[in-house]
């Protein structure tokens, strides 16, 4: 550790916060080019430690049998550790910047979050009660709705840095070695107070009576319960997936708590479309958020972004026009979503835009389609619904 920098660190104590983190982050640096990663790695996770929160003390007598197991910590499991077969390291640590106050769930989600967050907020008294505050999460549903994202604004909300998974440096071709790797994670993050984040966890999860699967596979299934069971309390786990119906049943006991993050509805979908709008203003005012909200119905929250973001890009920065008009992310949607591939297609979207009361003219001036035609599809179509 080179004088320098020990005098620089002091001095920048002094002159405040920034300045000191910022002389820390070089420090750290530093060891990690002269090869001390422990100390590299032990000097940036003191800094991500904030004032307000503290390691909680747990007990081991809790009435839940999950909490009453414990591991010996090693000394140097603080370090991350790495394939070995790639040097790869088998997690990165993040502390998360976004907060739930830029995320768009529904309220009964919304809520149950709240509820994590409060439990923590009161985990003193939770445990002094011998309850203990839920540490084991399970993030399920559609892909594109918000599960990782929501992961980290939990882990914000309750003041802890994150152990994120790379999955494609868990797994080996040499056998055994991704238990091994398994191993390697829970041990390190045992040894201190992070969330550890497994994200598309039914790689690691799966079934183990599928008959497709081979022994390997199962061997990491049993691995991964093992290693659950035996992680102390003090780290929570959260895992996300978009494919629950994959995950051993074993699994699913292995957590407090399963949330599942569906789908956006309506009024979701409108008060994220107004929010992505807002910074526009003017030039958007016109635009009639509650007809984009009905047709972007089955939309994951992803996919509307996409949506809102390529339209302005395309008409206020490209064609650089003043004004972004309703029809203007209609026709985008068209686009994204493929609905020009064929004219079937196409006309069911028209019906769709009619469903919602568009008038014929917007439709045929958006989609091409002459009103007659559309007029024709809709009464067939009806004709057809009543007769069912």
């Amino acid at each position: 550790m080179r004088s320098t920098l020990v005098i620089k660190l002091v001095e920048a104590a002094n002159e405040g916060t920034a300045a000191f983190q910022e002389a820390v982050k070089i420090l750290a640096e530093d060891e990690k080019k002269k090869g001390n990663n422990d100390v590299s790695e032990k000097l940036r996770l003191a800094l991500l430690k904030k004032k307000e929160f503290s390691p909680l003390s747990y007990s081991n007598t809790t009435s839940n049998n999950l909490f009453s197991l414990s591991r010996i910590k090693s000394p140097s499991s603080s370090a991350i550790p790495q394939n070995k077969s790639t040097s790869f390291s088998l997690f990165e640590i993040i502390e998360p910047t976004i907060g739930f106050e830029n995320l768009f769930y529904s309220p009964e989600v919304t809520n149950i979050f709240k509820q994590i967050i409060a439990e923590w907020n009161k985990s003193e008294q939770l445990l002094k009660a011998g309850i203990p505050p839920t540490q084991r999460i399970l993030l399920h549903g559609p892909p594109g709705c918000g599960k990782t994202m929501a992961g980290f604004a939990l882990a914000k909300a309750i003041k802890m840095p994150v152990a994120y998974i790379r999955l494609d440096s868990l797994f080996s071709s040499f056998l055994g070695q991704t238990s091994s790797n398994l191993r390697s994670i829970f041990d390190s993050v045992a040894a201190s107070s992070r969330i550890l984040f497994l994200d598309e966890f039914d790689a690691v999860a799966k079934k183990r009576d599928d008959n497709h699967e081979i022994g390997e596979i199962k061997r990491i299934v049993i691995s991964l319960l093992q290693n659950l069971d035996f992680l102390p309390p003090e780290v929570i786990v959260i895992a996300a997936t978009n494919h629950e119906h994959l995950l051993d049943p074993a699994v699913w006991r292995r957590f407090d708590m399963s949330i599942n993050i569906g789908l956006p509805d309506y009024k979701t979908r409108k008060r994220m479309i107004d929010v992505w709008l807002n910074p526009y203003q003017p030039k958007v005012k016109n635009t009639d958020t509650d007809t984009l909200a009905k047709i972007t119905e089955h939309f994951n929250i992803a996919g509307i972004k996409k949506v809102i973001l390529q339209t302005i890009k395309k008409v206020l920065f490209l064609d650089e026009l003043s004004e972004v008009t309703t029809n203007d992310f209609i026709r985008q949607l068209i686009l994204l979503e493929g609905y020009t591939v064929s004219n079937e297609s196409l006309l069911k979207f028209a019906q769709k835009l009619r469903s919602v009361k568009l008038p014929l003219t917007s439709i045929e001036h958006i989609t091409g389609i002459p009103k007659s035609t559309i007029g024709n599809h809709t009464r067939c179509y009806k004709k057809v619904k009543n007769e069912k």
